[in-house]
């Protein structure tokens, strides 16, 4: 038996430009489940990932079309290079108004932020958003969700008070912002949320209703540093029409506790990859515990499952994932993780900003890279939101950092990212 160790590109081109997959001697599913299981450790076992002859060749045409020969379809377009800079914010899309909020964060030096600055997609300008009376404190590394027509932020760093802040919006476009601190009802087991670096996903409900305003979603929460210093693995229900606001789902598997991971959802499915998972016993700069699993939760299902994944993406932490068209992928942009023998020990020669794409086909678990046409957007913690011209994906602020520098540097400006699936 010879093992033949080429790159899913290298496989693509040469058997597609020997014109195999035209032989009538070949076992179509036996051809395109062993194509795939080229570059794939263990020889896994992917029958039933596609429906027949006609499924293998497609799922693998789309791929090779994607990721060999045509390198380019991520197109990047600068909206503005305007704005505050910021990294580690949260964004809520306002679809009717089409304006984006951008919510606290860090800037230079990492001084938190509590101000809320509003993009508008329109004329692609920056502007404050009005907030007086009583304000949140500076954090970042917290998330937000629109329900109700309400804007809730849930944890952060340098928040550790365990409260959850509502922001009513006034006016429609919104001339200014009043903040209120949540205040749980008498007798309700919730009391505050102390968590940075947890994700905060809407999924959709089985049937169509989930109770909490977001049209027919549920929000969930995962992960997160607890307490400035726990790692949590819990699943948490966040629903506003609730006595307790936050419950925590009992599953029999969860993945390992994290925070900084990635998330988002397709359909009923919510999927997490990534994230860092520092043992609080070691010295964590620089770190190697970054991870690169991929897990999944169906909304009603007994626990989380790992997706059985081939040629995974290097470690990181801060990575911005989204979905791809009808949902059979995933993007996962950027990040960051250390470097393991840095010539100095200063953030910017530990720190690797990464500015690599790499798409997971959810059919066959296969992860592939591709190159971005945007060398000057790399590293994490960027706002991340849907809604973009043409359906694109919003990414805005963020940080990185340079060789020898002794801070990483906090960037402004909103980026749209359109993403291109030819058919087979």
């Amino acid at each position: 038996q010879i093992v033949l160790r080429l790159s899913i590109q290298e496989a693509f081109s040469a058997l597609l430009a020997c014109g195999a997959w035209r032989q009538a001697s070949v076992d179509a599913p036996s051809f395109w489940r062993g194509l795939y299981s080229v570059h794939l450790a263990g020889g896994r076992d992917l029958e039933g990932c596609c429906s027949g002859p006609d499924g293998w060749r497609a799922e693998f045409l789309r791929d090779w079309h994607l990721h060999a020969r045509s390198p380019a379809f991520v197109s990047w377009r600068c909206l503005s290079e305007g704005g505050d800079p910021r990294a580690g914010h949260a964004a809520v899309l306002l679809e009717e108004s089409r304006l984006l909020l951008l919510i606290c964060g860090a800037t230079s030096d990492y001084r938190f932020r509590r101000d809320v600055e509003v993009f508008d997609l329109e004329t692609r300008t920056f502007a404050p958003l009005p907030c007086p009376g009583i304000q949140p404190g500076p954090r970042w590394q917290h998330t937000c969700a629109l329900i109700d027509g309400v804007v809730w932020m849930l944890g952060g760093s340098n928040a550790l008070e365990e409260s959850v802040w509502r922001l009513e919006l006034q006016g429609s476009p919104p001339r200014e912002g009043r903040w209120a601190r949540f205040e749980p009802e008498p007798g309700a087991r919730f009391q505050g949320f102390a968590a940075q670096g947890h994700t905060l996903t809407r999924v959709e409900s089985h049937d169509g209703g989930g109770g909490d305003g977001s049209g027919g979603g549920v929000w969930l929460i995962f992960g997160g540093k607890v307490g400035g210093h726990r790692l949590s693995d819990a699943t948490l229900r966040f629903d506003t029409k609730q006595q307790d606001i936050m419950s925590r789902l009992q599953l029999c598997v969860s993945p390992p506790p994290r925070f900084c991971h990635s998330a988002c959802a397709v359909g009923d499915r919510l999927f997490v990859y990534g994230g860092w998972a520092p043992e609080p016993s070691r010295e964590n700069f620089p770190s190697s515990s970054f991870l690169s699993d991929t897990w999944m939760l169906r909304l009603g299902g007994e626990g989380w499952t790992r997706v059985r994944t081939a040629a995974d993406p290097e470690p990181r932490c801060q990575a911005s994932l989204w979905p791809l068209g009808d949902g059979g992928r995933l993007l996962l942009f950027g990040g960051a993780s250390h470097n393991q023998q840095p010539d100095r020990l200063s953030y910017g020669d530990v720190v690797n900003d990464l500015d690599t794409v790499h798409i997971l086909n959810l059919n066959t678990g296969v992860w592939l890279s591709t190159a971005t046409t945007e060398p000057n957007l790399r590293g994490g913690v960027l706002a991340m939101a849907p809604g973009g011209p043409g359906g694109a994906t919003l990414l805005g602020g963020g940080m990185h950092s340079d060789a020898g520098s002794e801070q990483p540097t906090f960037r402004s400006g909103m980026w749209a990212v359109d993403v291109r699936l030819p058919a087979p």
